[in-house]
């Protein structure tokens, strides 16, 4: 009666043991079907991801060329063209060609600089003035007019040799550069004894030791006078938004 009783015992565990051998088997296949569907869903959401940033990158696109059509609609609608010689010939406000003799002018609706020979070319010609433009990136702007501005011709290495009274809410950050030559990168006309104010500063200018303002920094870079800077508005640790320079005929 014993040994029959414990046959029964061994094929009950034995039972139980196949039933859980079952229960892990199955919830193994569990397992690796949750695995499997999370990795479609992975997969699924990075091509979900992958079609939005492509959506992303045409919808940017197409801004972009919107934009670039807004202003050169603009620009078609500002630009005169004209035979003017200089901004006293103009008779309304506006963006216009200006001849002058022996240049031509680059891209206007763009980043743009007149270029040294013709800035010589025009302060030659007639007594200018300067007016400089300044905006930061919280919208406020200031300004500051030197009532006279010219500077020399290429053998001249470009010398800021005129520089009239300043007045304006910017405050006078180039009288300091007055009577220098222009340096870059190339041409170290400064008055540092440490190297290249142009490579320090990352960019051109009528540099002293090294400067007060840099007009032609690094675009948002905020490193100690490396960006555009006017020192005596937002300090050599700014890098304004918009910084234009304007010459026309004295009155």
């Amino acid at each position: 009666m014993e040994e029959r009783h414990n046959k029964s015992d061994i094929q009950t565990l034995r039972g139980d043991i196949q039933r859980l051998e079952a229960e892990l088997e199955r919830q193994k296949k569990e397992i690796v079907d949750k695995k499997t569907k999370i990795q479609l869903l992975r997969e699924e959401l990075e091509r979900q991801g992958k079609s939005i940033d492509d959506l992303n990158g045409r919808l940017n696109n197409q801004s972009l060329r919107d934009e670039q059509d807004r202003q050169g609609k603009l620009i078609d609608r500002l630009v005169k063209t004209s035979n003017l010689r200089n901004c006293a010939e103009a008779n309304s406000s506006g963006i216009y060609d200006i001849v002058v003799p022996n240049f031509s002018f680059g891209v206007l609706g763009a980043e743009f600089f007149l270029g040294l020979d013709k800035i010589h070319a025009l302060t030659a010609e007639r007594s200018q003035e300067l007016l400089v433009l300044l905006e930061d990136f919280e919208g406020e702007e200031r300004f500051e007019l030197y009532d006279r501005f010219a500077i020399g011709d290429e053998d001249e290495q470009y010398i800021l040799h005129t520089l009239g009274k300043a007045t304006g809410t910017a405050g006078d950050s180039l009288s300091e550069h007055r009577g220098m030559k222009f340096t870059t990168y190339d041409r170290d006309n400064d008055n540092s004894t440490g190297g290249n104010c142009a490579i320090y500063s990352t960019g051109a200018w009528w540099y002293n030791n090294c400067h007060k303002s840099n007009l032609a920094g690094k675009y948002k870079d905020n490193s100690w006078a490396v960006g555009i800077n006017w020192s005596t508005y937002k300090g050599f640790l700014y890098s304004l938004k918009r910084a234009v320079m304007m010459i026309r005929p004295r009155n």
